[in-house]
């Protein structure tokens, strides 16, 4: 019975953690993507997208993270015939 809760304690914790960890992009690599880059040029800066979708002729890839104690950060930047659209905006404020 003891083993049986060590377990369910063990992956719940695993789930935990992997809930809050992937790819963290940091704030500096992302306000050094220009319009007109190339899909491989942000994914060799950013890391490969959490998510991937589309809309009206245009391809959206989502980066989120989630650091523990510091919050959670995410960025959407979105491609037409596979080259960035506008520059995210970064404010200053915004540190890695």
């Amino acid at each position: 019975m003891n083993r049986k809760y060590y377990l369910v304690t063990v992956l719940l914790s695993l789930a935990l953690l992997s809930a809050c960890a992937g790819p963290q992009f940091k704030w500096s690599d992302a306000s050094k993507i220009k319009a007109g880059m190339t899909t491989e040029e942000v994914t060799q800066i950013l890391g490969e997208p959490n998510a991937v979708s589309s809309h009206d002729g245009k391809i959206y890839y989502t980066w989120a993270s989630r650091r523990m104690c510091k919050g959670s950060r995410a960025i959407t930047i979105d491609f037409k015939d596979n080259k960035v659209t506008e520059a995210p905006a970064i404010p200053n404020s915004f540190k890695d």
